[in-house]
């Protein structure tokens, strides 16, 4: 069979499908498999790689968009050829917001290690101290992120539980609480200097966690 006419009976399937056909539709979804076996060979070959969780959901994205898309199918290549460029673009996005992720968790682990770390003589005399710093800018920051902070590192509370409490959005919870990070991050970044000098105000102690209250959830 020649490309041409391959191309047209895909052509067929994908208007099939745009009439309701059940079975060009099971046909479309069996075709779509191919999917996954792209993602799983960009997935070997990328410098970074995806968890199967990503992985999936990245499938399932890649698939959808082709699904919603479909409409734009001309029949100048093979199905597969066509949906490949979709498979690469999502890959690309869940590779990035893997990254993204990876970046900030290693920020609330290193954030949440240094500010409940236990008060001793040598924070209050010492401010040069990593778990004086941050409490030091801390208190520089807007209350309501100090607040946000010490409810998800300290209190051991949820984004759905603080998103609840707040009658507010679970995304604006999480993108609050990392914004917060950010701050907290830049006002250690400026202290610092650019000889790591720091400052010399003294931190009002904060009291850590006591071993009975939870730890703080991941986000």
């Amino acid at each position: 069979m020649t490309n041409e006419l391959q191309w047209q009976e895909d052509l067929t399937l994908v208007q099939e499908t745009l009439a309701r056909g059940q079975g060009a539709i099971a046909e479309f979804a069996a075709r779509m498999k191919c999917i996954p076996i792209f993602l799983n060979a960009m997935n070997q070959q990328g410098y970074r790689s995806l968890s199967r969780e990503r992985l999936e959901d990245a499938a399932q994205e890649a698939t959808t968009r082709i699904w919603r898309d479909r409409p734009l199918f001309t029949g100048q290549s093979r199905l597969e050829t066509w949906a490949y460029p979709y498979a690469m673009h999502v890959y690309r996005e869940s590779v990035a917001a893997q990254a993204k992720t990876d970046y900030r968790r290693a920020d609330h682990d290193t954030i949440y290690s240094l500010y409940s770390s236990s008060p001793t003589v040598g924070d209050a005399l010492d401010v040069q101290t990593e778990a004086a710093r941050v409490r030091q800018a801390m208190s520089s920051m807007k209350p309501e992120l100090v607040t946000l902070i010490e409810r998800h590192l300290l209190l051991g509370r949820t984004f759905p539980e603080i998103a609840e409490e707040e009658g507010l959005n679970l995304n604006t919870v999480k993108a609050r609480y990392y914004r917060a990070l950010k701050a907290l991050r830049d006002i250690l970044g400026q202290e610092a200097g650019p000889t790591g000098g720091g400052t010399s105000r003294t931190v009002p102690p904060i009291a850590p966690p006591s071993a009975s209250s939870p730890g703080p959830s991941r986000p």
